[in-house]
């Protein structure tokens, strides 16, 4: 069983399409290569097959109250059993934080289920590498470079705004996409562009201003770092001191001079 995700297609579709984020689909990629039946598990719908036909929803597991969560949980497993029989010593391999495990323990329990986590331990931002470390039955670390390869096609992603969202919503975002190590870009749209002109002195266009990468490990120790994309997005671009983050204190000082305004060291 995999988790749904936040991310869908706009229209309707088969349970198997309709979820669109990149960790769904590795884990999607991995169920199909298992050669195991294999189910999704939706906060709205329950247990679905995948090729039931879903319409978009936007009903998240965490949210919801908890009495809910425990009559999900036992509808999921009754259901599970329905479709395969008796759960009497099977073993159930689940895909899903935390969120999705916990309503479902009791009822598995109960049935003398046997239950295997392969992403336990895991931050939901690791999930994407121990998928591309299943590939062809290799033994490589979540943490390893996933990187190694070819770089164009990643660049390309980092310069292209249409992949792009708004500060306001980062909270609207999967987590897996943000809970973990990563690189990112900010862009500038055509009222900042012409803000960083004046404070510069200089034409700047809108578009891409900027690629940073956290989590990486630290040199020269090769400690691994703990940071993730939203602690450091949202920590450290958005919030707290202008001195925390090099792109905040340059881009500060840029538009403190573009209105007029004395620079300042802290925001």
């Amino acid at each position: 069983m995999i988790s749904c995700a936040k991310s869908k297609d706009s229209s309707p579709s088969a349970a198997r399409d309709l979820y669109t984020s990149a960790r769904f689909r590795k884990a999607r990629a991995h169920a199909e290569a298992s050669g195991a039946e294999w189910f999704i598990l939706s906060a709205e719908h329950g247990l679905v097959a995948p090729d039931e036909w879903l319409a978009p929803y936007e009903r998240y597991l965490p949210d919801t109250p908890k009495d809910y969560r425990v009559a999900w949980g036992a509808w999921v497993v009754a259901r599970l059993e329905l479709l395969l029989g008796s759960l009497h010593g099977r073993t159930i391999e689940i895909h899903a934080g935390e969120a999705y495990v916990q309503p479902l323990l009791p009822a598995l329990t109960r049935r003398s289920a046997f239950v295997e986590r392969p992403l336990a331990g895991l931050t939901s931002g690791r999930w994407q590498g121990w998928y591309d470390s299943q590939v062809g039955g290799a033994s490589i670390d979540a943490r390893s470079n996933l990187f190694a390869d070819d770089p164009t096609d990643w660049i390309a992603r980092l310069g292209d705004h249409t992949c792009s969202h708004s500060a306001t919503e980062l909270d609207r975002l999967e987590r897996g996409v943000l809970d973990g190590p990563g690189l990112y870009s900010w862009f500038v749209d055509a009222t900042g562009a012409a803000d960083l002109s004046r404070g510069l002195g200089a034409d700047i266009g809108e578009g891409l201003i900027y690629v940073g990468q956290t989590g990486a490990a630290k040199w020269p120790s090769g400690k691994p770092s703990a940071s993730t994309l939203i602690s450091r997005i949202r920590g450290q671009h958005l919030r707290g001191r202008r001195t925390a983050s090099t792109l905040r204190l340059t881009l500060g000082s840029i538009l403190d001079q573009s209105f007029g305004r004395e620079c300042h060291a802290r925001s």
